[in-house]
């Protein structure tokens, strides 16, 4: 598989708030001022012809609540062809605004996203992005007592993040390309279970996934150690058969 065809394979494996490779991941639009994470997010090719099975990229991320209002995260972007040694591809930065958040069972929560990509190839193109992030809580989590309004407060949630990017820079082509990301998640005894949807269309190729995923914590320390294992199969001709993603967050 060349470099050309990994890219297309990045760009649905591994966190999608990113640019060269948004990766198997649906953000949350929640603002937690003064709260400090770090994350890594691990994605392999599993299923597919013989040069893509093997194929892997790693994502580490470091994010920060600096306002009620935003957050930032700056992330690291690694990929390994198969037979081939793992490289940066890309250093993004980018910045959260969050605009609404749901009250109770009413409303939504809402953020704005603004990326930036510096291409770490001579010959990559740099890249600007602009998304939105979402998120719908139903229901209560736990034994329905008053706790503090985010993800793990409801049963069940769904999150949507689409992503607008462009390539720009001295090694730019004026490409463009639409990303999403769509998760439904619901709290079980001790851990959750849901299904995640991503999808990636520029001008080259059209790629599709959906995949059952289990989140979870691990003890270790008073923060826990959260993940995510999931797999993802391929539902369109461009994407590859079968991707198994996991990742690891820590938050202080």
């Amino acid at each position: 598989m060349n470099k050309k065809g990994f890219s297309l394979v990045c760009a649905t494996v591994l966190g999608m708030a990113s640019t060269a490779c948004f990766g198997f991941s649906v953000f949350s639009p929640m603002i937690e001022e003064g709260e400090t994470g770090v994350e890594l997010r691990y994605a392999r090719v599993m299923a597919g012809e013989a040069l893509e099975k093997g194929s892997q990229n790693l994502e580490a991320a470091l994010e920060w609540h600096f306002s009620e209002n935003w957050r930032m995260e700056f992330t690291l972007e690694n990929e390994q062809p198969k037979g081939m040694s793992m490289e940066t591809e890309m250093v993004e930065l980018e910045f959260i605004r969050g605009l609404t958040e749901q009250e109770g069972s009413e409303g939504f929560s809402s953020a704005v996203v603004l990326g930036y990509g510096l291409a770490q190839e001579d010959l990559a193109a740099d890249t600007v992005s602009l998304g939105m992030y979402l998120m719908r809580g139903y229901g209560v989590a736990g034994n329905g007592q008053e706790k503090e309004e985010n993800e793990s407060s409801y049963a069940s949630s769904v999150l949507v993040n689409a992503v607008y990017e462009r390539q720009v820079g001295s090694n730019s082509t004026g490409e463009t390309e639409f990303s999403y990301g769509i998760q439904y998640k619901h709290a079980l005894d001790g851990f959750s279970a849901g299904l995640e949807l991503f999808g990636e269309m520029n001008d080259v190729a059209k790629e599709h996934y959906a995949g059952p995923v289990l989140f979870g914590e691990l003890p270790l320390g008073e923060a826990g150690v959260a993940y995510q294992l999931g797999y993802m199969v391929g539902l369109s001709e461009a994407a590859v058969d079968g991707v198994l993603k996991l990742n690891l967050g820590m938050e202080f």
